[in-house]
């Protein structure tokens, strides 16, 4: 499943909605701890809030879902 999210980093859409890593390990129905070490690993995109709390843009789930459907 790693290979899946070792694509290469689409930013060529601009952000228009954030999620949290709660709800995106929800949407994909993984671990928080997954997304955590995803993001440390820089095989997802994501920023952190002055708060310390990661946002990551929807983009990056619609990136995800479409590697799945791809292959």
């Amino acid at each position: 499943m790693l290979q899946l999210y070792q694509m290469r980093q689409n930013t060529d859409k601009p952000v228009k909605e954030v999620v949290s890593v709660t709800e995106l390990a929800a949407r994909l129905g993984v671990e928080r701890k997954s997304v955590y070490r995803w993001l440390e690993a820089g095989l997802i995109i994501g920023f952190r809030l002055p708060g310390g709390h990661y946002r990551i843009p929807l983009n990056e789930l619609e990136r995800i879902c479409g590697a799945e459907k791809r292959g």
